[in-house]
This record gives structure tokens, sequence and C-alpha cells, in this order.
């Protein structure tokens, strides 16, 4: 079963896409809690995919979320930005540039 959420987007640098950002590393935590890219519930396994424009923005989303729930970056929640990725085998949530491949 595959589920896909698309948000939205603000122009390139506008407040509506730095509100976006924010409300994107909200929106992980509230899918993760509720057992979204959990092994633990078949009806919810995966993983769910997060994609932003900026690499900046990218990293400190995945830094935030993986505080917020207690979770490593590399490990339960990964990245890949182009050729640069930090996956574990326990990937739960990935954050990714728009650009790079699933």
């Amino acid at each position: 079963m595959v589920n896909i959420m698309h948000l939205g987007a603000g122009d390139n640098g506008s407040y509506d896409e730095k509100l976006l950002s924010l409300f994107s590393g909200g929106l992980v935590v509230c899918l993760y809690e509720a057992r979204f890219g959990s092994e633990q519930s078949s009806m919810r396994s995966g993983m769910i995919d997060v994609a932003q424009h900026h690499r900046v923005a990218l990293l400190s989303t995945a830094k935030w979320a993986a505080f917020a729930l207690g979770l490593s970056v590399g490990k339960e929640i990964c990245f890949q930005v182009g050729h640069d990725q930090r996956m574990g085998e326990s990937c739960s949530i990935k954050f990714m540039t728009a650009g790079s491949d699933n």
C-alpha cells in the first residue's frame, strides 16, 4: 500500500517556504508517533519520505526531528542530498532534496 501526500511549496526563499519547512518537521513527528513508517504496524509500515529544496533546511529539519523523537540521524532518520547520503538499515524517515532518487 502506498500513501502519497504533497504539502505544497512557496517561492524560493519566501516566508511560505520557511513555514513549510517548520510544518513538515512537525508533521513528520506526528506521522511517526502515529506509527507510520514503523515495522511494528502492518498497515502503516514503509518509510516516510520528505523532500525539500535546500540542503541546509533539509539537514536542520532532519536533526530537529531526530531530537524531537529521540532517534539518530543516519540510523532511524536518514538523508540523501544528491549523491551524499546517510542511510541505516532501520531507516523509517528519509529526508531528501527534490532531485534525489527514492
